[in-house]
């Protein structure tokens, strides 16, 4: 009975670790849909002409004026803020379109006060890009195929959290 409940629990471990494409697409338009919906979380950085909430599992690693690298282990996410867009604008995104490239996803969320996307294109073999944005906002990174719902629900906390400092 033992040997079949750790047979049972490798394989299981298996199929959780080989989550499809589809599986990790599916749930990160779901998580960033909730995200946005979320709205603003609380304020914890500051920068010149912003502040932002950023995860305790990240860091700022650098910043010039309207870009700022943060990290989180080995994956780096890079924030930028225009600051002359609203929330509600969707300029970032369109500027954040690559031609005729196919998306994997390529998703929009809007309300009353704010716009927003998520974007995975696949760059190699196992290796996704993805962006997320919110109004002028937007943070990029690159990852792996199981990742991606993670990383892109940390951006959508952080993009939607970008105020403009009076």
């Amino acid at each position: 009975m033992s040997r079949f409940i750790l047979v049972f629990i490798a394989f299981s471990i298996l199929l959780v670790g080989c989550s499809s494409i589809e599986d990790q697409l599916a749930e990160t338009e779901n998580v960033t849909n909730e995200a946005f919906e979320l709205g603003a979380k609380g304020i914890n950085m500051e920068e010149g002409a912003f502040t932002y909430y950023l995860p305790g599992s990240m860091e700022r690693t650098s910043s010039e004026e309207n870009n700022i690298i943060l990290s989180e282990g080995k994956q780096t996410y890079i924030l930028f803020v225009n600051p002359l867009e609203a929330k509600t604008s969707n300029i970032v995104y369109e500027s954040s379109l690559h031609g005729d490239e196919e998306y994997l996803l390529n998703k929009t969320y809007e309300n009353d006060d704010r716009f927003g996307f998520v974007q995975v294109l696949e760059l190699e073999e196992g290796q996704y890009e993805v962006t997320v944005g919110v109004g002028g906002s937007k943070l990029t990174t690159v990852t792996k195929k199981n990742n991606i719902a993670e990383s892109a629900n940390k951006m959508m906390l952080i993009a939607n959290s970008v105020r403009l400092k009076p």
